[in-house]
């Protein structure tokens, strides 16, 4: 579709920059899941630490690998 017609409005239209954003925002979240579980099995972190932050980090990276 066309930028600028009725079918498709402009603040629809994905650029390569919005898919740049949305794959940095998924790799960083998905490396800290992972460094946050190696961190774990080395015992650095407890496992409360690791839960907290599975607990804000996962939600997030499952958002928005859905969208």
């Amino acid at each position: 579709m066309l930028k600028n017609t009725r079918k498709c409005p402009i603040e629809y239209i994905v650029t390569d920059d919005d898919a740049s954003q949305y794959l940095r925002h998924c790799a960083v979240a998905a490396l800290i899941l992972v460094a946050a579980y190696g961190l774990f099995v080395a015992e650095f972190i407890s496992s409360w630490i690791l839960f907290a932050i599975v607990a804000v980090t996962l939600p997030r990276w499952v958002i928005s690998v859905h969208e």
